[in-house]
Parts: structure tokens; C-alpha cells; sequence
């Protein structure tokens, strides 16, 4: 017996590595993440004290996935949301999304509201009256669940932050981005 329990923890190593190896190859996605790339980006490079910033998330998915718009075809489905935190000075308000496109899929029997490749959510961020010149971060969190044309996997959330820059009243700002803000009201 003992001999055995020596052989069996020699051994143990390299079974666990085997095991390791495994479990990584069954991944569902293969390793590929849903979300390529996540960024949150504003209008301006800096924002006044009582001035607000359009703020756009744009999403870009791996190809084969797609996720539930925000407003999604059935109650039972999880949409996808996007929520920002903001720092002490600065105040979020509601998210615009995308409207969906609608799309038949094997695996439900009705069409399905998704949004897939790249898409983007508009929002803004105000700066108090209060809020003290510097730099400050917000951190956000897009929460969605993927599918591919032949299943759905678990939800899942990424986070992106952005670093907004309050400057002192009357200091000029540049604007950025303009072609993901042209047709966003002010």
C-alpha cells in the first residue's frame, strides 16, 4: 500500500496538468471573448463645472457572437445594460441604446431584438457646480448575455472607465469624436 500512495503522488502532477489542460480546451467559446472591445468615449477633452460631456460606449463584439438588444424580445431574456459610476463632482444621467435588429435564430421560435458587431450607447456626465478642477475616473459596466447562432452562454459583464478632466470655468475645451456625436441631440 504504500508503494502505491508513493507512485500515486508522484504521479499527481502530472495528472493534475493533464486535467488543466483539458478543462481549458472545453471551453465554450474557445478562449474568445464575446466583447473585443469596449470604450467609453466623450465629446470634449475636458468638462466645466455645471457643463456636461456626451458620453458614447461603443461595444464591438467578436464575430460569430451577438448579444440581446437592451430591449429584448421576451420578458425571459436578459437585456443588455450598461451602468455608469461616477466620482464625487460629477453626475450621470439615463443611457440611450440603439434600437435592435431583429433576427430569426434556429434555437428560438420567434425573431430576436440583438444587436451584434459594433454598436454604440449614448449617455453624459455633468459636472456639478461644485466640482473641483482635476482629473477624476468613472468606471462603467456593460452587462449582456452572448449568443452564437447555436447557443447562448451564461452572462457575463466587462468594465471600461474613462478619465474626465474638469478644468476651471472658462477654459477652452476641444471637441473629440465627432462623428459619434453629430446625431446625438445636445
Amino acid at each position: 500500500m504504500d508503494g502505491m500512495l508513493r507512485r500515486f503522488t508522484r504521479g499527481f502532477p502530472y495528472l493534475m496538468a493533464i486535467c488543466l489542460a483539458a478543462s481549458m480546451g472545453a471551453a465554450p467559446t474557445g478562449g474568445i471573448s464575446p466583447v473585443k472591445d469596449i470604450e467609453i468615449l466623450a465629446d470634449k477633452d475636458g468638462v466645466r463645472p455645471g457643463e456636461a460631456l456626451k458620453l458614447a460606449v461603443r461595444v464591438s463584439l467578436a464575430g460569430e457572437f451577438h448579444v440581446n438588444s437592451h430591449v429584448p424580445s421576451t420578458e425571459y431574456l436578459i437585456p443588455t445594460t450598461f451602468e455608469l459610476v461616477a466620482p464625487e463632482g460629477l453626475v450621470t444621467a439615463a443611457w440611450s441604446f440603439p434600437k435592435g435588429q431583429v433576427r430569426k435564430f434556429s434555437f428560438s421560435d420567434i425573431p430576436l431584438s440583438i444587436y451584434e458587431g459594433t454598436f454604440v450607447i449614448h449617455g453624459s456626465l455633468k459636472a456639478t457646480e461644485s466640482s473641483a478642477p482635476g482629473q477624476k475616473e468613472a468606471r462603467g459596466t456593460l452587462k449582456y448575455q452572448a449568443c452564437t447562432s447555436q447557443r447562448c452562454y451564461p452572462p457575463r459583464k466587462v468594465e471600461a472607465s474613462l478619465l474626465v478632466r474638469v478644468v476651471p470655468p472658462g477654459t477652452p475645451v476641444q471637441s473629440l469624436h465627432p462623428e459619434l456625436f453629430k446625431a446625438v441631440a445636445p
